[in-house]
């Protein structure tokens, strides 16, 4: 089996390694894609969130995942500046990490 955790950047742009982009917006959504793992873990500000559980924050749907759930909640508040999320993805014995930094530049 072939294991793969990719991020989604906004302009469709998938990518492998950790990676950055920028945004005007208050509130983001982060997509991404995933193989061969079952669980995705978010790291951001001290708090973790995860694709376990009756109340996942993380939706993982036919290869592809979102976070936060795009069903039940808004998006996540950004900070002026640089935003660092740690994604973690394991299936019990096999993990892998990237860190996604989105930079806010609101006014």
């Amino acid at each position: 089996m072939s294991y793969s955790l990719k991020i989604v950047k906004p302009d469709g742009v998938s990518s492998l390694t950790s990676t950055s982009y920028s945004t005007d917006k208050e509130e983001v959504f982060i997509h991404g894609l995933v193989e061969g793992y079952n669980q995705i873990t978010v790291s951001f500000l001290d708090e973790e969130f995860t694709s376990v559980g009756v109340d996942a924050d993380i939706i993982i749907n036919d290869g592809s995942w979102v976070f936060p759930d795009p069903d039940s909640s808004e998006g996540i508040d950004l900070n002026q500046g640089a935003n660092s999320f740690l994604i973690s993805a394991t299936d019990g014995s096999n993990t892998t990490s990237l860190t996604l930094i989105v930079i806010s530049s609101l006014d």
